[in-house]
């Protein structure tokens, strides 16, 4: 038997609770929206990272897509949108989609965690 998989013990539960944690805690793009995603539409995330905790959700723009054969890796760079207007400086957003069909979205070179998420 495994470490914590016995309904009797403490263990259980702090593991049950953190299963539920990660179901509940992030939401993430399906791979037919990430493919759907075009040059200049906007997105909305609601982030945490170890920079910032956006309260409410964060204005990005889609900027350009990228294929590493190397890694067999699919990326696009999100520009942030600062007073209305699509900005290119500063630590990159970057949604990843490698092959098993997972995204995910980085900020510089760390994960991010994403609350929530819309499209327009």
């Amino acid at each position: 038997m495994k470490i914590g998989s016995d309904p009797t013990t403490p263990a259980f539960g702090r593991r049950l609770a953190v299963l539920r944690l990660r179901r509940t805690a992030y939401a993430m793009l399906s791979e037919r929206e990430y493919d759907s995603l075009k040059t200049g539409q906007r997105i909305w995330f609601g982030i945490t990272t170890s920079f910032v905790d956006v309260n409410g959700e964060a204005e990005f723009a889609v900027g350009r897509k990228t294929y590493s054969k190397k890694y067999d890796v699919y990326s696009i760079r999100l520009l942030p949108i600062i007073d209305g207007v699509p900005h290119k400086g500063g630590a990159q957003f970057t949604l990843f989609k490698r092959a098993g069909g997972d995204v995910s979205l980085g900020h510089g070179g760390m994960a991010t965690v994403v609350k929530s998420y819309r499209l327009r």
